[in-house]
């Protein structure tokens, strides 16, 4: 090869390079290995529930307090303010199934978890910094994350150990083979909104997410991950509803309703279940030391309730066009995120078989796609709301 045709294909070849590097997000690219946290101590089931709900109502007493910005008359704020009801409503139920020993107790935690990555989302959407806000919200979600994965619907799995059922087989394979067309109708509004930054962050997480669970391994672990993957992408298609334009909420519901997430895996009615295990203590990573009075916990609770923070077809259009705004290094920061769900999001990615090689370069799989294709049609109405991203 002749010298000068070498360094033209040479600068081919790095052009080339940074292209495809270009595509991918900040969330994606590869980080140096952060040393794990040490716990700060233990705790039951019945302690973390009454953890959660103390910082729960610190979070809305903080939001409260923090004027306009995060008041329930501000459009940006309700989509916020909508999810922490959301895990409110969904810790009240898990309280009282725990009482009782109900199995719906492993359901309510599975949407208290979705709810608490929803608010995560949906915290950017109101473009605050308000630091009691923050620490609410991390303790929040360290004690969601850690009864949710500790004691929630696939838990005692994952101790029980051995191989997997013919059941959970038929389950995983289901749930993996839905998931080249969950990510097809990702890339068609990939193709659709690459102008929204925020929403292409959200788009290459669920890209991430269904990745690793197409190509998990048939183990017990991976199937535990999986199955708890589904609380993570349940909350990120309802938290980035809001950021998704009128034009494409249709395609936005087709996008949900293939992920999997709807599947009722959560727990299983008519089994038996060793309720002796919520009474032993997990190790947990997060300080719950909240200054906020009993009294002020039940009168924020009353609040966060039975206020509606519902919103109106403008209101939506509003926020999704506000959204716009949001740089993908403000909605990639995810600054609510808790020492739990870092140590568990490492554990999980151990569980799926993303330590290998293959970890980084699927999930950096090139968002494209043909925006004529949508995917197909449900048949379904638009019914307008933000809240688009599956069921409860």
């Amino acid at each position: 090869m002749k010298p000068r045709a070498f360094i033209l294909l040479t600068i081919l070849s790095a052009y080339t390079l940074m292209h495809v590097h270009s595509l991918t997000s900040a969330e994606t690219k590869s980080k140096p290995a952060a040393a794990k946290p040490k716990p700060v101590g233990k705790q039951t089931a019945s302690q973390l529930l009454a953890d959660a709900k103390k910082a729960l109502a610190y979070t809305v007493k903080a939001a409260r307090a923090a004027g306009k910005q995060l008041s329930a008359s501000n459009p940006d704020a309700k989509p916020f303010l909508l999810s922490l009801q959301k895990v409110g409503k969904s810790l009240d139920s898990a309280e009282k199934a725990l009482a009782a020993k109900d199995p719906a107790f492993f359901q309510s935690i599975s949407h208290a978890q979705a709810a608490v990555i929803e608010m995560q989302v949906a915290w950017d959407l109101t473009k605050s910094k308000d630091a009691d806000v923050i620490k609410g919200g991390k303790a929040l979600g360290g004690a969601v994350t850690a009864l949710h994965d500790e004691f929630g619907p696939m838990a005692q799995r994952k101790a029980k150990g051995g191989e997997l059922t013919d059941t959970e087989k038929t389950n995983f394979e289901k749930l993996k083979s839905s998931q080249a067309e969950f990510r097809k109708k990702l890339h068609h509004l990939f193709a659709k909104n690459k102008k929204d930054p925020a929403l292409e962050v959200g788009l290459r997480k669920l890209n991430k997410r269904s990745l690793e669970i197409e190509k998990a391994p048939n183990t017990v672990t991976a199937y535990v991950g999986a199955m708890d993957f589904l609380s993570t992408i349940s909350g990120l298609l309802h938290g980035y509803a809001y950021y998704v334009p009128a034009a494409e909420r249709k395609a936005w519901k087709r996008l949900a309703k293939s992920s999997g997430a709807k599947q009722s895996y959560y727990y299983s009615p008519g089994a038996s279940y060793n309720w002796s295990t919520m009474e032993s203590s997990v190790e947990v990573y997060d300080s719950y030391d909240l200054a906020i009075s009993s009294e002020e916990v039940t009168s924020e609770e009353n609040y966060i309730d039975e206020t509606s923070f519902e919103m109106t077809e403008q209101e939506s259009e509003e926020v999704a066009e506000d959204s716009d705004s949001i740089s993908e290094e403000a909605a990639d920061d995810d600054e609510m995120q808790s020492e739990q769900e870092d140590v568990d999001d490492s554990e999980d990615d151990e569980d799926m078989g993303a330590e290998d090689d293959r970890g980084d370069e699927s999930s950096d799989e090139e968002m494209g796609g043909d925006e004529s294709d949508d995917g197909g049609d449900d048949g379904g109405g638009d019914d307008g709301g933000g809240d688009d991203g599956g069921d409860e």
